[in-house]
Parts: C-alpha cells; sequence; structure tokens
C-alpha cells in the first residue's frame, strides 16, 4: 500500500494570508505572554494613567462603603464638682448688683420657712424636705426663720445649725448664698437663702 504524503503546510504556501490573520489575534488579559516556552513579562502598565472607556454607559453604580460594627463608647465617670463651705454673705457666680439686692433683701421672697419650735432632728429634716421642693419648683429666693434663741446662750441652736446644715452635701450643691436677714424679715433669726437655677447644679 502506497504512503500517503503529508499534506504541507499552507502558511508556507501563502505568507499574506498568515499575517493578515495574526493582526486579528489578541493575547489573552492579565496573563503573561507565552510564546514557544518562554514566559516574557508584560509591558509596564500604570494604573494612575489609565483612563477607562465608559463612553455608553448609561448606568451608575452606587459605591456602597463597608461599615464595621458600632463601637459603643466606654462610660464616662461622673466627676462630682468639690465645693467649698458657704459662709454669710458670701455670693460667688454672681453680679455685684444681684449681690447687693440678695443681701439687702430686695430680691422678692419666694417661700418661706418657719422652724420656731422644732427640734434639731425635726429641723434638719424640714429644711431639706424645704429645699428639695423649693428647687421642684424653681424657686431661688427664700427666707429660714431659725429663732434668735432665748436664756443665756448668746445663739439659739437652730441659728448656729441651719448654716453647718446648709452647707452639708445634700444640700450645698443647691446653695449659691446665704446671708443674715434684714431687721424687716427677722434680723439675725433669719437667712436669706439664694438657690441655684436647676440647670446650674
Amino acid at each position: 500500500m502506497a504512503k500517503k504524503d503529508k499534506p504541507k503546510s499552507s502558511v508556507k504556501k501563502d505568507p499574506d494570508l498568515w499575517r493578515m490573520v495574526s493582526k486579528t489575534v489578541k493575547p489573552l488579559e492579565n496573563r503573561d505572554y507565552y510564546v514557544f516556552g518562554r514566559v516574557l513579562p508584560q509591558p509596564d502598565f500604570d494604573p494612575d494613567k489609565f483612563e477607562a472607556d465608559v463612553s455608553g454607559i448609561d448606568v451608575e453604580i452606587p459605591f456602597k462603603p463597608y461599615r464595621s460594627a458600632p463601637i459603643k463608647p466606654r462610660p464616662v465617670p461622673e466627676i462630682k464638682k468639690n465645693l467649698g463651705p458657704l459662709s454669710h454673705g458670701q455670693v460667688e457666680n454672681m453680679d455685684g448688683r444681684q449681690a447687693e439686692r440678695f443681701t439687702k433683701g430686695k430680691m422678692p421672697m419666694e417661700a418661706i420657712l418657719d422652724l420656731h419650735g422644732q427640734t434639731q432632728t425635726q429641723a434638719m429634716s424640714s429644711l431639706a424636705a424645704f429645699i428639695r421642693d423649693c428647687r421642684a419648683r424653681n424657686l431661688r429666693n427664700v427666707l429660714v426663720i431659725t429663732g434668735k434663741g432665748s436664756g443665756t446662750q448668746s445663739q439659739g441652736v437652730l441659728k448656729t445649725m441651719v448654716p453647718r446644715w446648709l452647707n452639708e452635701e445634700t444640700n450645698r450643691g443647691a446653695i449659691l448664698a446665704f446671708s443674715h436677714a434684714k431687721h424687716h424679715h427677722g434680723g439675725s433669726g433669719a437667712l436669706y437663702v439664694l438657690l441655684k437655677r436647676r440647670r446650674e447644679s
């Protein structure tokens, strides 16, 4: 049986056709060029200088940034103000005109507490409740009647103790100032007490 001759490559017969076909062939993107068993590096590519052709694209895809889970803030410990003790006629955070009107009894009295006839325990409880009630009603200028005392003592017990109670922690944060009352309001047997506004605490 006669051997058939192998067909010869048509490339050698028609080099013009091969050149035309090779011009239409595009290399695979994002891969190295493989040429006869050798790997050649891709041409240099600068992404900053690359401009994409977006002509003909009408739909804009919104950008959705990645959001991590919210971080819970740590609680900040409450800082308590260390308020110093007040004395008669001592005014703080007040302008001079208001301070003068307060100490001279020219501000209208909004509430009065009379401690006459009460024991120390009763008077201390009454004073604390009175301050809380006035603060809740947003009253500011109040009068506390202690009495002048009697007998051989130069000062009555309540007259001495009320200023101390006003400086106790339970009451001090609500007090802006206190002062001896004028004669027509009870004199040394009474006190003007100026309470802070609720937002000033």
